[in-house]
């Protein structure tokens, strides 16, 4: 199963008492999002994407079902 960032935004959408929307850029391309269990914990992706879902996240993930190539980058 593959997931797009429209397909995402419609999703997270749906999980408001899961996830808030928290900053969207000036330029529509990258929206991020807080866990409200974890309200230090942000991840943020394009929501414009067409052809895949490309998450950046702010610490690194816990296994995930569906997430995969996971890459680490640092400063």
């Amino acid at each position: 199963m593959s997931i797009n960032g429209r397909e995402a935004v419609s999703l997270l959408a749906c999980m408001e008492q899961r996830v808030a929307l928290h900053r969207q850029d000036n330029t529509d391309k990258l929206w991020s999002y807080k866990l409200r269990s974890r309200p230090s914990t942000e991840f943020a992706f394009d929501p414009n994407t067409t052809t895949g879902l490309f998450v950046w996240v702010d610490r690194a993930p816990i296994g995930v079902e569906g997430v995969q190539d996971v890459e680490r980058m640092t400063a």
